[in-house]
């Protein structure tokens, strides 16, 4: 008996076919010796966590991070809406990960915006565990080429300025946000997922949750918001700057600071 053909985990179309978590056109700007990345799931380094939840997971793959294709989409989609947002976004965003000026106007804001929100729900599929996103806001994006406008997402974008740009790497953690002990869901279940990504000189940092309120910031972190969207440009030499030990704490001051509650 055959397995059941794959779906697509955007639209539900069948057959799922292979495509690019990262834009293949990434590594045509990226250098040449960027020859794998870094995908790291669940790890906490600033502090001990006492949440229950999916272990810690680290991979290191071959290749730049826009050679990874897992089979999760289909083919109308690739070549379609997606094609769309990772094209539209070649101008600047390739100015920005190798570290050249550039002014974002709000249309290019929200183009980022849109890219690193579908890069980041493709990157949660390596670990079904510590999937956060809900199906609604998958079709969200796909209907409209953008993260929802309900507030439930928040994107930053920082200027990288550690020793290894070229390393590519991301990290994500799913977590499970409730207001009792008694309402966690068994097996684990994310409502909430946390995503960070150094692309050459470019940090983003993402936050979506369906069960709480996200913060404005995080204290003692300057970062650049681009969603929600707004009506000012960016000039990217103003972009805050983080080097490698601030980028960490960043990606953890939301659970750290959820220890203490």
């Amino acid at each position: 008996m055959s397995k059941p053909q794959k779906r697509c985990v955007f639209c539900e179309g069948v057959p799922a076919t292979k495509g690019h978590i990262w834009p293949e056109w990434f590594g045509r700007y990226l250098p040449p010796k960027a020859s794998h990345h870094q995908e790291t799931v669940g790890e906490i380094l600033t502090f001990e966590s006492k949440a229950d939840g999916p272990a810690r997971r680290e991979s290191i793959r071959q290749g730049h991070v826009g050679s990874r294709k897992p089979r999760n989409t289909c083919a109308k989609c690739n070549a379609g809406w997606m094609s769309r947002i990772e094209q539209s976004n070649i101008p600047v965003v390739s100015r920005l990960i190798t570290g050249k000026p550039t002014i974002l106007r709000p249309m290019d804001q929200w183009l980022l915006a849109s890219l690193v929100c579908l890069i980041t729900i493709r990157l949660e599929f390596i670990d079904r565990e510590m999937q956060g996103v809900p199906v609604k806001d998958r079709h969200t994006l796909a209907t409209t080429c953008s993260p929802p406008l309900d507030g439930s997402w928040r994107i930053w974008i920082a200027n990288y300025s550690g020793e290894y740009p070229n390393d590519n790497w991301s990290r994500h953690f799913g977590l499970q946000v409730v207001s009792s002990p008694e309402q966690m869901l068994r097996p684990h279940k994310c409502n909430t997922q946390i995503t960070t990504m150094v692309i050459g000189r470019l940090c983003m940092h993402l936050v979506s949750s369906s069960a709480m309120p996200i913060p404005l910031g995080y204290s003692g972190i300057k970062l650049t918001n681009i969603w929600p969207p707004h009506k000012f440009d960016i000039d990217s030499r103003f972009l805050p700057t983080l080097d490698e030990v601030e980028v960490v704490h960043l990606h953890e001051a939301l659970p750290a600071s959820m220890q203490t509650v």
